[in-house]
């Protein structure tokens, strides 16, 4: 898409379906403070970076979650990810963002 993940400009409606087209599942992430957040649900790919980033030597407790935010930003305002409280509550998000779908297994 053509916004940067910092935008002052708010996506469009049209770009937002196109987003949802291409990725299926896209979340929309508000603050009380009104700073908002918009991501795409990630994929294998994604999360298999972000465990190999966590894993390595000197790794952060919040560098899983820190990764899927990052990798996953499709847009947000500006100044969502340069305040503690707001990083924290999309760190939170995450654990939903990656969640996986439950399934059912049976014996044939």
């Amino acid at each position: 898409m053509s916004k940067s993940p910092k935008s002052l400009e708010r996506p469009t409606a049209a770009e937002i379906e196109a987003w949802k087209k291409e990725h299926k599942a896209v979340y929309e992430v508000e603050t009380e403070d009104g700073s908002v957040a918009i991501l795409r649900k990630p994929t294998e790919f994604d999360m298999e970076r972000a465990m190999m980033v966590s894993q390595k030597k000197g790794a952060k407790p919040l560098d899983f979650n820190r990764n899927i935010a990052k990798n996953c930003l499709l847009w947000s305002t500006p100044d969502f990810m340069e305040d503690d409280a707001r990083r924290m509550a999309m760190h939170t998000f995450v654990n939903e963002l990656a969640a996986v779908e439950e399934v059912k297994s049976r014996k044939l």
